[in-house]
This record gives C-alpha cells, structure tokens and sequence, in this order.
C-alpha cells in the first residue's frame, strides 16, 4: 500500500521548493514492450508495463502539484528507500537486530536511473511541461524499516553559470531529503 506524506513548500532565495514522500516500495521504469495483433491486419502495439504503477504514483502525488507545470528549468531530487533483506539482520537470540555490517546503501537492482525515469515519466506533464525541462537530477538509493520515495522539485530560475552553484546545494543533504526521516 502506498500512502503520502504532507507538502512542505519552502521558499528560497530564487523559487519555491516542492517537497513530498511517497510510502511504499519504490517503483522503477519497466521495459516498454512491443508486440502484433490481428490475423488479416496486423498492427504493432506499444505497452508500457509500468503505467498503472505511473497512475498510482501520479495520484498520490497530485495534491502537491504546482499551480501550473513548471516551463523553465528543472532541479529533481529522488531518494529512494528500499526495505532490508532478512541477511541484513542476527539470528539466534539477536534475532531482529540489524547487523553491524549491514549496508545503508542499496547497491543492488533496481537501477538508479531505471527509478528516476519512473518518477520523471509519472510526474511529466503534471509538475513539469515536458520531462526535458529537468536539468539537474539526483537520485540515491538507501535501505530503511520504511520503504518510500522522496521527491524534491524545484525551479532553476537563474540559469546563468555563477548561479549553478547556489541552485545546486549540496549533496551532503543525502542520505535524506527530510530530517523527520534520517537516521541522525
């Protein structure tokens, strides 16, 4: 079940900052599929496997879309949060407790970029004019006891050179986008 969490629009120096968290497990962008139908007049249909899970994702983050889509330039930030597999707890009379060598970065499948096609192709048209407008994406990828998505959309208002640094931030906001959820 997925499930969403409050908006936080926080203004800046330059543009307001879109904040909100999807509950549940991330989702990735699924290979497009091709295939014939008809016997007499065979037609190639395209299938998109991942449009439900787009649908859904979409919906849940509607509430916090921006009045109109953003047609300037576009910074995302994605964190994704994956549950932890059972090696990563003790067993015997530990069990449940997280292994002291357990990794707090998700270096398997999914792929990182596989995940921020979904949450680009999802919110495109919604937040965004066209998915071309993000200039800047960021997406990591993190285990925690509870699996979500973080989303920050923001819109690069000056986009001469001496600007790129203040616009960019800095990564060291990772792991985490909000505090209420980090591991600090």
């Amino acid at each position: 079940m997925i499930t969403a969490l409050a908006n936080e629009q926080n203004i800046q120096e330059t543009a307001p900052v879109i904040r909100f968290v999807v509950y549940g497990n991330p989702k990735h962008q699924k290979r497009h599929r091709t295939f014939r139908v008809g016997k007499t007049k065979q037609v190639d249909v395209n299938w998109d496997p991942s449009d439900t899970d787009k649908a859904d994702f979409l919906s849940l983050a509607h509430q916090y879309r921006p009045e109109k889509p953003i047609n300037g330039p576009v910074s995302l930030k994605v964190v994704c949060y994956f549950s932890r597999p059972k090696s990563h707890y003790r067993t015997g009379r530990h069990t449940g407790e997280l292994r002291p060598d357990a990794p707090i970065w998700c270096a398997t499948k999914p792929d990182g970029d596989n995940l921020l096609k979904f949450v680009l192709d999802a919110l495109n048209g919604v937040y965004w004019t066209d998915d071309s407008r993000v200039v800047k994406a960021c997406v990591a990828k993190l285990y925690d006891e509870r699996p979500r998505t973080e989303i920050e959309v923001s819109e690069i208002v000056d986009d001469r050179a001496e600007s790129v640094e203040r616009q960019a931030g800095s990564t060291e906001q990772l792991p985490g986008l909000f505090k209420e959820h980090s591991h600090e």
